[in-house]
């Protein structure tokens, strides 16, 4: 969440830096993969609110998990694994 945070606060800083990787504008020259590029600046802004919002989405389930996990951590160990679930597919959007 603080990331997804930090990319709002200073939006500019790693705006440049997603332009730059969905421009594919520092491939070899030739390559010709460069025909699926985003170059369009609506696009750009648009693929960044969704990174944003995974992030701190992301964030806030890991939170969640955390908390359940917290809640259920002198329940038996049954209890425990199942409420595992929320916080391992809160991981793995994080890794994802």
């Amino acid at each position: 969440m603080l990331v997804g945070y930090n990319n709002i606060v200073d939006y500019g800083s790693n705006l440049g830096f997603v332009r730059h990787v969905l421009a594919m504008d520092d491939v070899f020259p030739g390559n010709t993969l460069t025909g699926r590029a985003i170059t369009a600046p609506w696009l750009q802004h648009s693929l960044y609110g969704v990174i944003i919002a995974v992030e701190i989405g992301s964030g806030a389930a890991c939170l969640a998990g955390g908390l359940v996990l917290l809640r259920a951590r002198s329940a038996p160990a049954a209890e425990f694994e199942r409420r595992k679930a929320l916080a391992a597919a809160a991981f793995s959007l994080w890794f994802f």
